[in-house]
């Protein structure tokens, strides 16, 4: 099975211990959702995208109109750290959500969804 990664944006409000970005100067540097599309509807055969950043996704400002765009070409994941879920995401169009917890002390994790 294969997956597109899909990076928008490397910036990131978490300081996971483990991840390699933390040691990346912080560079919104966000693609935007127009071209996605184009480069995403060159592909044929998809069998799902995964829409990850680099970085936390759901600081990209149209990640609801890029996960709509994904979602519409195949089914879609979203990898999130998950501390703007509540704020910012319509995971309507979504087949699977990815949770990172890693960072969060668990109480906290557990706010996010109640």
């Amino acid at each position: 099975m294969k997956g597109y990664l899909i990076p928008v944006g490397s910036s990131c409000n978490a300081r996971c211990e483990y991840c390699v970005t933390r040691f990346r100067k912080n560079n919104d540097g966000l693609i935007d959702a127009e071209r996605i599309s184009k480069q995403l509807s060159t592909i044929t055969n998809l069998e799902y995208i995964e829409i990850t950043g680099g970085g936390e996704p759901l600081l990209h400002p149209k990640i609801n109109q890029i996960v709509k765009i994904c979602a519409c070409l195949a089914p879609t994941r979203l990898y999130t750290n998950g501390a703007l879920l509540k704020s910012s995401l319509n995971a309507d169009d979504l087949s699977e959500l990815c949770v990172s917890r890693a960072h969060f002390d668990p109480k906290k994790i557990l706010k996010l969804w109640v």
